[in-house]
Formats: C-alpha cells, sequence, structure tokens
C-alpha cells in the first residue's frame, strides 16, 4: 500500500484535505503497443492511402480507382432507373385514382337525380 496526502477533502470517505490515506493500485490489464496499418479515404469503401503491409504500382491503383469509379457509375445508373420506376408507377397510381373518380362522378349523376318517377 501506498501512503499519499489527499490535494482535496474526499466525500464519500469522509477523509480531509491534507490528511494521509493509503492507497492501493491494482493492473487492470495489459499495455497495448498500437501502430498505424491502414488509411483509407471515406469510412470503409475509399481509396487506400497507406497500408503498412503492402504496396501498389501506379497501374494497380489505376485499376482500383477504376474499379471503384464503376462501382459508383453502377450505383448512379441503378438510382435513376429506381427513380424512374418510383415515378412511372405514382403516375399509373395517380391514372387509376383519376379514372375511378371519373366512373363515381358519372354513376352519381346517372342514378339519384331525385324525380320520384322510379
Amino acid at each position: 500500500d501506498e501512503k499519499v496526502d489527499l490535494p482535496q477533502d474526499y466525500v464519500g470517505r469522509g477523509a480531509v484535505r491534507d490528511q494521509r490515506v493509503g492507497v492501493r493500485l491494482h493492473e487492470i490489464g495489459p499495455r497495448l503497443s498500437l501502430e498505424l496499418v491502414k488509411v483509407q479515404e471515406g469510412v470503409c469503401d475509399g481509396a487506400v492511402l497507406f497500408h503498412a503491409e503492402r504496396t501498389k504500382t501506379e497501374e494497380e491503383a489505376a485499376e482500383d480507382a477504376a474499379r471503384r469509379q464503376a462501382r459508383i457509375d453502377a450505383k448512379d445508373a441503378r438510382r435513376k432507373a429506381q427513380e424512374q420506376n418510383v415515378a412511372r408507377k405514382r403516375a399509373a397510381k395517380d391514372e387509376k385514382a383519376a379514372r375511378r373518380k371519373r366512373r363515381r362522378a358519372g354513376a352519381g349523376e346517372g342514378e339519384g337525380d331525385g324525380d320520384g318517377d322510379g
């Protein structure tokens, strides 16, 4: 056990400033030594700016960039096609609702004219 002087009052144990108290130290785990392995642009999908274990030639880097750009272009094409499909379906739904509304309006005029001829 180590003995230290308190720099301020410790409310939880009733110890006051400048009182000598015992301190027990416990090891909570191993020390870590970290090293930089990879630096990547963006989050999990960008270009690799630095890699500790692998170096690429300019041709390999250009191929990766072309592959990444092709993936982005394909994603944009899928998004555009999806937007067109949504617009087409919305237009069809609106057309169907308009036809239904016209049909109901036309049926309502012919049936209930209220002259009582019966």
